[in-house]
């Protein structure tokens, strides 16, 4: 589960500089000081207070939390019925009757040519 909260987190981090770029205008306060540093300080802070209450099994959103392990569930029993089909097992002779099936076919295509 925590490898999948770091790629979500990618895209935040990747994002952040245009974040603050985009936001750099609005963080102006009164006296002209810029506050951008505080901003991308603060989504530091956040995406790393999400990481450690992930790696300590802190579950912050429980309905996005059961949703998601329903969906894995539904996935996996689908892997696993796929898994176990099997197939039939085919005889010789109807080996030998699809290979001169495959043949003639063969055969028909090069007197076409």
């Amino acid at each position: 589960m925590s490898a999948l909260f770091v790629l979500c987190l990618l895209p935040v981090f990747s994002m952040a500089q245009e974040l603050v770029e985009a936001a750099s205008s609005s963080l102006l306060d009164v006296n002209g000081n810029d506050l951008t540093g505080y901003f991308f300080n603060a989504l530091i802070i956040t995406a790393i207070l999400l990481l450690i209450s992930n790696l300590m099994g802190i579950t912050l959103f429980p309905n996005i939390t059961e949703l998601l392990r329903g969906t894995g569930d539904l996935i996996r029993d689908n892997i696993k019925v796929i898994r176990d089909k099997t197939g039939r097992s085919l005889s010789e002779d109807s080996l030998y009757q699809m290979a001169d099936i495959v043949d003639q076919a063969i055969y028909a295509y090069d007197k076409f040519q």
